[in-house]
């Protein structure tokens, strides 16, 4: 058996740091910490974020303020991909997959799976990958979201 010895170009590593941005954005929903949440996102009033239930977000502070409102009712966990698809373009990438994570209602203990595809565009700003469009979505024929723990109801 032979052993190679291979070298990547600098461009291949940087598919490789975005995809590992990719991951890490979708383990910092397990942190439910929303410094952590929102490292990832483009510090701008131009930043675009469309939410799986169809609500838009237009900024970063906008997106800061919703997810803030959904971490005081919500803990985040089991947070994973799959089908992960990278694409980088010079300063641009693109990336898409789906998101399934689980949600626990803090109130009534309820827990929900949500299961979608996610959509993002990155953008290489001062050496550091940034996402500056995020759009997420249902999947035909799967439900968004689907309670699996009654919880105390």
């Amino acid at each position: 058996m032979a052993i190679f010895s291979l070298r990547i170009s600098a461009a291949e590593a940087e598919v490789g740091a975005l995809e590992a941005m990719t991951k890490a954005w979708v383990e910092s929903y397990n942190s439910n910490k929303l410094a952590t949440m929102m490292e990832f996102y483009e510090d701008s009033d131009k930043l675009n974020i469309l939410v799986s239930v169809g609500v838009s977000n237009k900024g970063k502070a906008e997106y800061k303020k919703l997810l803030a409102q959904d971490l005081a009712h919500i803990n985040f966990f089991d947070s994973k991909l799959e089908k992960l698809s990278v694409r980088e373009m010079d300063e641009f990438g693109v990336v898409a997959f789906v998101h399934k994570f689980k949600a626990k209602v803090k109130q009534s203990g309820e827990i929900f799976q949500v299961h979608i595809r996610t959509t993002m565009t990155w953008r290489k700003i001062d050496g550091k990958w940034q996402i500056i469009q995020e759009h997420s979505s249902p999947i035909i024929d799967i439900p968004r979201h689907k309670l699996i723990d009654a919880g105390d109801s």
